[in-house]
């Protein structure tokens, strides 16, 4: 025991030694070069500098906003003893940006919104009631995708998402039909019901669909769903392209439902007949695809696909 614990008492040592003598604040030039490199010109407002923290103040040059940036030094602790500090930073351009972007357009917004009788908050989601028909509120959405696409300068705005969903009157009627000819203890005992009540799957029951920057192009469900697996496909391979998307069962997909990893609030196929649906992609003239199940063969949780047997299959 005693041999152990000299052990561990080297071990600690050695990590606290290392965590106590390596890194330092970044310097204000150093932040300022960083921030110019990533976002692009700006002006110092003011700095800060000390021993355990650096805090500079920019003026974005291209829209006229300020951000700060930060570099400091953060306390590693572990089981109550100290173990020393780490140099972390902080950027506050992307916070900036919108914060100046949602004061430009709240009025616009506001009056978009309110000719369709939506209550205005921030375009980051805007939410409907039951009065709100779909095609009303995808139309506010892309109009105030249209609103913002004008600030996208130097596509700083790209990827980002706006989204459409029911509000809380809509959901608690939507689960009001749902127990409508259901016994409770039968709706709550059931895990697809009891997901369906919990907080994610009312998110999931409200999201009706969303833009994306700069496209202010409404997508649907579908339409997202193809989007995110092209993501996936191009993180493999970034030359896929999208090709179809087909619905078939788990049995298509050739392997054993040991490969299949349970998940709370994902959809999973639990028998060989259970619907699978199946993405298609091209890159450099081959075609595979990916499933919307997760595989844990390499207990990675990764969705599962073809794609290394396509790409890398053995040579016989």
């Amino acid at each position: 025991m005693l041999k152990k614990n000299c052990v561990y008492i080297a071990i600690a040592s050695l990590l606290c030694f290392t965590l106590c003598s390596c890194g330092k604040v970044q310097s204000a030039q150093s932040l300022i070069k960083q921030a110019e490199r990533n976002h692009g010109k700006c002006i110092v407002i003011s700095k800060t500098e000390t021993a355990e923290r650096t805090e500079v103040v920019l003026k974005d040059v291209l829209q006229g906003f300020e951000y700060t940036v930060s570099s400091y030094m953060s306390n590693i602790s572990i089981d109550g003893s100290s173990f020393g500090s780490l140099p972390y930073s902080n950027d506050g351009f992307s916070n900036g940006l919108h914060s100046y972007i949602a004061t430009k357009t709240r009025e616009s917004c506001t009056d978009i919104c309110k000719k369709r009788g939506i209550v205005y908050t921030d375009y980051n989601e805007i939410q409907i009631g039951p009065s709100v028909s779909e095609e009303d509120g995808i139309k506010t959405v892309e109009e105030i995708a249209a609103l913002l696409q004008e600030y996208n300068l130097e596509h700083r705005l790209d990827k980002y998402v706006i989204n459409l969903s029911h509000d809380g009157e809509w959901l608690h009627t939507y689960y009001e039909r749902l127990k409508n000819g259901h016994d409770k203890d039968d709706i709550y005992s059931d895990p697809e019901y009891s997901f369906q009540l919990s907080s994610a799957g009312g998110s999931i029951i409200c999201h009706i669909g969303s833009v994306r920057l700069p496209d202010i192009t409404f997508r649907d469900k579908d339409k997202e769903s193809e989007d995110y697996y092209l993501e996936m496909a191009q993180m493999k391979n970034r030359e896929s392209v999208f090709l179809r998307r087909e619905e078939k069962t788990f049995a298509d997909t050739g392997i054993s439902l040991d490969r299949v990893t349970a998940t709370y609030d994902q959809y999973y196929p639990k028998q060989m007949s259970d619907p699978v649906t199946f993405y298609y992609f091209s890159a450099n003239g081959k075609e595979f695809y990916i499933c919307n199940f997760l595989d844990n063969e390499l207990q990675t949780l990764t969705w599962y696909s073809n794609y290394k047997e396509v790409f890398f299959e053995k040579k016989r």
